[in-house]
């Protein structure tokens, strides 16, 4: 039910919402996806095992060394070794924050804020990874979106679970929806700083409705 719901609803979110009410041009094929499956997926019934950790911490491994080819899909030129050095910062300091925090709120590393608040920064830096932010901005959304990811599984989700009786299934608005929401809002901000002597002659290429605001 979740992939027959989701499967049509991206292209709209992406397509309508991004690219023509917007004005904008999200290089990671993955942030509407993120944004609208956390809505979709609270849900289903939540259990693990040592187990099943195990694997998905395997599973962890692999997206996190895989997140920049997902950002950078669609990117080209410079914008795409762009997006795959953001991305790496980005993911980089959400590891180290959620590792902290992790530590900070539990008093020893727990499984959960492993698995996911690790990859939050990839999930916020790809709204503004083919954009110039320069390292230590990319280094702090993945910083920011890494610390709210963590305590949103140790904080949020059991508040939301025990006042509204929503369960959230792994925690997706933890990893795919807030630091969702973070990247449209880093996305935007960096994208008001835009000029042509900051991206010269592909500009055009970043930002297609450029035209129109000048």
């Amino acid at each position: 039910m979740i992939t027959t719901s989701t499967t049509p609803s991206n292209p709209g979110n992406s397509n309508i919402v991004s690219n023509k009410i917007l004005s904008s041009i999200e290089r990671s094929p993955l942030a509407p996806v993120f944004r609208a499956i956390a809505l979709f997926a609270i849900a289903l019934k939540e259990s693990s095992t040592k187990v099943s950790d195990t694997f998905a911490m395997i599973g962890t491994i692999f997206l996190w060394l895989f997140w920049p080819s997902f950002n950078g899909a669609l990117a080209v030129g410079n914008s795409q070794h762009r997006v795959v050095i953001n991305t790496i910062l980005s993911l980089t300091s959400s590891c180290m924050s959620s590792f902290a925090v992790s530590k900070y709120l539990n008093k020893k590393f727990d499984m959960v804020d492993i698995q996911n608040a690790s990859l939050a920064g990839g999930v916020a830096v790809g709204s503004s990874a083919d954009l110039v932010i320069g390292p230590s901005i990319s280094m702090l959304i993945g910083m920011i979106s890494g610390i709210i990811s963590t305590i949103g599984y140790n904080k949020l989700q059991p508040f939301i679970e025990r006042k509204f009786k929503i369960h959230d299934t792994c925690g997706v608005n933890n990893l795919h929806g807030i630091p969702g929401i973070i990247g449209g809002l880093s996305g935007a901000i960096s994208a008001s700083f835009t000029s042509n002597e900051l991206y010269g002659d592909n500009i055009q290429n970043i930002f297609h409705c450029h035209l129109h605001w000048i």
